[in-house]
């Protein structure tokens, strides 16, 4: 597909995804948020926006690879990380040891990491999960028709790996396609925010 074909489609599924929900006020957006930055710019950074302070698509899952089976609903209260993967990913798999390690810190604390892995060499990921130790939850995204990297991966606009989303405490997207950096930060500010 042409980089003007995934321009118009990327715009066209923001503005379907837009279309039916409140835009969030100024005030609804704490002011804090907008010290930690995003990845993207133009359209790629306009479609990740208007996921942020809205209800995540819904979690579809083909497999659970590590951890219990959960969802959106019953993670409210934690501070979720979503983690868009694929073990073919050499970027993706550089960041597993800060995810391990953010996770051994926080998780006493509510955090939850959820690495979604892509449709693309699903077979690798429970060897992977194991020669690696990941002590988080993995699963394995559910495919779809167009063959895309998986279904909760389309629903949320993500096109590359790897690519990162935070659920607030009220289960709310609150950053989309943050960059690795921030992720320390990010997870301890949301943290410090009163469960619902």
């Amino acid at each position: 597909m042409s980089r003007t074909a995934w321009t118009l489609l990327l715009v066209a599924a923001a503005t379907v995804l837009a279309c039916g929900q409140k835009e969030p006020s100024k005030k609804s957006r704490p002011p804090g948020d907008s010290a930690y930055r995003r990845e993207g710019d133009g359209t790629r950074r306009e479609v990740a926006n208007a996921h942020e302070l809205h209800d995540p698509p819904e979690l579809r899952v083909e497999t659970w690879v590590k951890g219990d089976q959960t969802n959106f609903a019953r993670l409210r209260g934690k501070v979720v990380l979503l983690y868009f993967w694929g073990c073919w990913s050499e970027d993706s798999m550089e960041h597993l040891p800060a995810l391990s390690e953010l996770h051994e810190k926080l998780a006493s604390k509510g955090l939850v990491i959820l690495a979604i892995h892509t449709q693309r060499a699903k077979d690798e990921v429970e060897r992977t999960v194991e020669d690696r130790n990941l002590p988080f939850h993995v699963v394995i995204d559910a495919a779809t028709p167009s063959g895309a990297l998986g279904a909760t991966a389309e629903s949320f606009h993500c096109n590359t790996v790897p690519c990162m989303y935070f659920l607030d405490r009220d289960g709310r997207v609150r950053f989309a396609d943050l960059e690795l950096k921030e992720l320390d930060r990010a997870s301890r500010y949301l943290l410090a925010e009163k469960a619902p």
